[in-house]
């Protein structure tokens, strides 16, 4: 008789437990309600570029064919691009992306054909044109 009610009593003392645990989880999602619109930052773009790793790269590349006119041994109305601070000292790249005449020169932006870089090559791809705008907007680090 007696290890009947110790039985019993472990059976109670289990099932309240269960119980016990059952509302716990039950009032912890009610006090903490799921989020909602909450962004996700794994899609964020974090991509950090900077000029001697990923933009000179690019300018380098011979289809834009950009250092032919604008490098070492030609610096065409006075831009030199394959050095970061003859880049940035010839006043192209401004802060405010999409502004700059580095950006409306590459994108084709201009009204006048002539002021279109490459004047005589397709101009840069998306993906490189958004890469060039991400790196001034982050400051155009070097």
């Amino acid at each position: 008789m007696k290890i009947n009610i110790i039985i019993r009593f472990a059976v109670l003392m289990i099932f309240s437990s269960l119980m016990m645990q059952s509302c716990y989880y039950d009032k912890k999602n009610e006090i903490v309600p799921r989020a909602v619109n909450v962004v996700d930052t794994t899609k964020a773009d974090t991509t950090k570029y900077t000029y001697t790793r990923d933009i000179r790269p690019i300018l380098m590349r011979s289809n834009y064919a950009c250092l032919n006119c604008h490098g070492q041994f030609a610096q065409s109305g006075n831009v030199k691009m394959d050095v970061y601070e003859d880049l940035i000292a010839s006043n192209i790249v401004e802060p405010k992306a999409g502004e700059g005449r580095l950006l409306m020169s590459i994108k084709h932006a201009s009204s006048d054909p002539n002021n279109w870089m490459p004047n005589q090559n397709d101009k840069p791809s998306d993906p490189d044109i958004a890469a060039i705008q991400k790196w001034i907007r982050s400051g155009y680090p070097k």
